[in-house]
């Protein structure tokens, strides 16, 4: 997560590894103005404080906070996996099925994480790709995300 998108106060939800369902509600108390480096990697110490007692908050579970630093609505997202970026002019192309065959068409991206991307233009809601994969082409149609 970048720091920058962190701050006192912001909500977090917090699961525990022996009780994977149960989600325990917290806010980010305090965040260390001074970065630790390790391996060539910066980090923040975040302090989190958890919002109300929970009997099966004990000292040494394992837990995993998540901490939501941006929310989009009404988008199109593809499994990063059918995008290809184009090593020598940098671009973002997808297989796009046009008229039942499948077309180099460029896309441009916005927000991304370790599992999809955002697309801005270049293929709309309900367009049908082609993914490839370790045979050849499999399909998959874009889908929109969101609501509201």
């Amino acid at each position: 997560i970048d720091i920058a998108k962190l701050s006192e106060g912001q909500p977090v939800s917090i699961t525990l590894d022996a009780l994977p369902d149960a989600v325990i509600g917290g806010h980010i108390d305090r965040i260390s103005p001074t970065p630790v480096s390790s391996t060539g990697i910066t980090s923040y110490k975040v302090t989190v404080v958890v919002d109300e007692t929970n009997a099966a908050l004990r000292s040494g579970l394992s837990a995993t906070a998540s901490i939501t630093t941006d929310e989009l609505r009404d988008i199109v997202l593809l499994p990063n996996r059918a995008i290809q970026i184009d090593r020598s002019s940098g671009r973002a192309l997808v297989e796009k099925i046009v008229n039942g065959v499948p077309t180099t068409t460029e896309v441009q991206l916005g927000s991304r994480n370790e599992q999809y991307s955002q697309i801005l233009s270049g293929v709309e809601a309900g367009d049908e790709l082609a993914i490839r994969s370790g045979g050849g082409l499999d399909q998959l149609r874009s889908t929109m995300f969101g609501g509201g």
